[in-house]
């Protein structure tokens, strides 16, 4: 996290209905702005490479099943998961269809709204009574756009990208032994000082992009524009910490972030690389300076059997309810 003011953003502006790059022109899928530094072209071609996926067709589709186990202090709670995502050219797309622990409890969002589907029972998703409900849709909508974004980054519209040189922390900093520091931004507060220790190895990337999401993003909906630090490992080029701010105005909202720790991958029928087994966490409002969650943290492991990219079984009728 950031613990100074952010610099004024460069792009991130609107004109006539589209948004602009830090080069002033439209962002567009997989264009680098002009501006951008061989720095950050060597390291994001770096990062395209592990991921094979420039070779693959694109994405547009997918069905993945989790282990889950959520974790906090003194209790865990482990359940299945599984989501369905589907990109179109309709408005309300991309859609989702979401269970958790029960196959027959079912969310979706699709071309007719947001939806309950309980056995036999159908339900639109409003109102007091299920803003729970509608919280854990647009969170898991949220994953399957981020791991989007990681699985095929060439995909995203990027407004900046920029090459980070980690640098000493000053002696005496506050939380020195889990931070990171860096040349020309803002440091990086962690979780832990074991997680910082391996960080600091890492090679890292500043990409703003309105395609990568932060949970519980009501604030941050209005925004528009995403701040992802990528802790990229040197030797195989996969990004193994992504830290993502929620920003307005080109200001980062500290308290809008999520932290996700990419332990492994997994190869997916087709050659399509995805995290494997991951954690993400969100920010601890207690503490100072502002990081995320130390213990709390939802863990998932992604099961490759039951998971697949770009199904041809997967059509609109599923994001759909019963008639």
């Amino acid at each position: 996290l950031q613990d100074p003011p952010a610099p004024p953003a460069i792009g991130g502006a609107h004109c006539d209905g589209q948004l602009l790059a830090s080069d002033g022109e439209p962002v567009a899928p997989g264009r680098l702005p002009a501006d951008t530094g061989e720095a950050a072209r060597r390291l994001w071609a770096k990062v395209l490479g592990a991921t094979h996926a420039d070779a693959l067709p694109a994405i547009h589709s997918f069905e993945l099943a989790f282990d889950v186990r959520s974790l906090r202090p003194g209790a865990s709670n482990r359940f299945d998961a599984g989501i369905a995502y589907l990109e179109t050219d309709h408005p309300r797309s991309p859609f989702l269809r979401l269970y958790l622990q029960r196959k027959d409890l079912v969310s979706i969002h699709g071309p007719d709204g947001s939806w309950l589907i309980d056995g036999d029972t159908i339900q639109p998703l409003a109102g007091r009574d299920y803003a729970e409900d509608l919280r854990q849709l647009r969170e898991y909508r949220s994953l399957a756009q981020n791991l989007l974004g990681l699985v095929q980054p060439s995909r995203l519209r990027v407004v900046s990208l920029r090459a980070l040189a980690v640098t000493e922390t000053p002696p005496g900093a506050a939380g020195a032994s889990k931070r990171i520091d860096f040349a020309d931004a803002g440091p990086c507060n962690l979780p832990t000082e074991e997680l910082a220790q391996v960080a600091r190895h890492y090679e890292w990337l500043e990409l703003r992009s309105p395609d990568l999401r932060v949970y519980r993003d009501e604030g941050d909906a209005r925004a528009g524009v995403y701040r992802g630090r990528m802790g990229i490992e040197p030797g195989s080029g996969e990004v193994r910490i992504l830290i993502l701010h929620a920003e307005r105005d080109g200001v980062i909202l500290p308290t809008r972030a999520i932290l996700v720790e990419i332990k492994t991958y997994a190869e997916l029928a087709g050659g399509y690389r995805l995290p494997r087994h991951f954690l993400v966490k969100e920010i601890d409002p207690t503490t100072r300076p502002l990081t995320f969650h130390r213990r709390d943290a939802t863990e998932f492991g992604l099961i490759v059997g039951h998971s697949a990219v770009n199904p041809r079984s997967l059509t609109l009728e599923a994001f759909q309810p019963p008639h």
